[in-house]
């Protein structure tokens, strides 16, 4: 790939190409999905050219995508094919920042794909301006800190939830109608639904269950 390359110069070569050797041009790309019997080779822009002239396919495809930096980065966001990060760190300062820094090349072309097929063979040529790359470089390495921070967060959200969780099985505990006589699970249950109505079956088991164990301990195992 030609870092400096000019898209748009590309674009009119690769055209003014297709109409000398009469091939027609069509705004699309195929889908590489579709193609998995296709022997597929990737040319640089000269043997693309080259090839083109020479072997005259009746179709060439090609596509370009125009720069939006707000669009880029929401669709980074949107996790395709993996995890997706959460919208909400579209807000963040610092996102919003490197969205502001790279906007002076909105309307820009900075991506063109073109191919064709010949003889059973996918011919292609792919070229990114060298800004968009580093804009990628950038914003992949942010969104990547940001998650790493959603994960300590995480973390810190789930110690404090044991630690609460804790906190409402030593109270359970204490009660004094927890170790009566006759106690039973079912009345344990009905005595932390109501010291703690907002918590949910699964949650009132579970607290249950860690009460039992510190009201065991601190009796002392048989």
């Amino acid at each position: 790939m030609n870092a400096k390359v000019d898209l748009k110069r590309l674009r009119n070569s690769i055209e003014a190409a297709a109409k000398s050797a009469n091939v027609v041009v069509v705004q699309g790309i195929l889908v590489s999905g579709k193609l998995a019997d296709v022997l597929q080779v990737r040319l640089e822009e000269a043997d693309f050219l080259h090839a083109l002239t020479a072997l005259k396919p009746r179709v060439l495809y090609v596509l370009h995508q125009d720069f939006n930096a707000h669009d880029f980065a929401q669709f980074e966001l949107s996790g395709e094919g993996e995890e997706a990060i959460p919208e909400s760190v579209l807000a963040d300062q610092r996102i919003k920042n490197l969205i502001a820094l790279w906007k002076k090349h909105d309307g820009e072309m900075c991506d063109l794909t073109s191919a064709f097929v010949s003889d059973s063979i996918l011919h292609t040529l792919a070229e990114s301006s060298s800004w968009k790359e580093e804009f990628d470089n950038q914003l992949s390495e942010l969104l990547g800190s940001l998650a790493e921070e959603d994960d300590d967060q995480d973390a810190e959200e789930s110690e404090e939830a044991v630690q609460k969780r804790k906190q409402m099985a030593k109270e359970l505990a204490d009660h004094p109608k927890f170790s009566a006589p006759k106690s039973s699970h079912a009345k344990r249950c009905y005595l932390a639904e109501q010291l703690f109505p907002d918590l949910d079956s699964e949650e009132i088991a579970t607290i249950v269950e860690l009460a039992d164990n510190m009201a065991w301990y601190a009796k002392g195992a048989d």
